[in-house]
């Protein structure tokens, strides 16, 4: 694969000198994808990567839309789990007034 240009490798310069991004980022997707994969914690692990897959859908739809295709199968794949799991994370929209006591 050929290293990014233009706007692409600005975006990774500027990423990669936050050092903690990157090995951040891969114990991220790896502790995830071992969730996923073992079946333990799923709606925990599709939360903790929702943010990096939106973060990759924007990317290539501003930046480097030749792998689009890609970038929105991975958001439709969280959203299709999410949707499986919705009984899980309904708890966390439910609105609670804390004044009422």
């Amino acid at each position: 694969m050929p290293p990014p240009t233009g706007a692409a490798a600005d975006f990774f310069t500027g990423l990669f000198k936050a050092h903690y991004f990157f090995p951040l980022m891969a114990l991220t997707q790896v502790v995830c994808g071992i969730l996923l994969l073992s079946g333990t914690l799923i709606p925990l692990a599709l939360l903790m990567l929702f943010p990096i897959a939106i973060n990759i859908f924007f990317f290539h739809l501003v930046v480097a839309p030749a792998n689009l295709p890609m970038a929105s199968s991975i958001i439709a794949a969280i959203i299709l789990l999410a949707v499986y799991y919705w009984q899980v994370y309904k708890p966390i929209f439910k609105t609670v007034n804390a004044w009422k006591q």
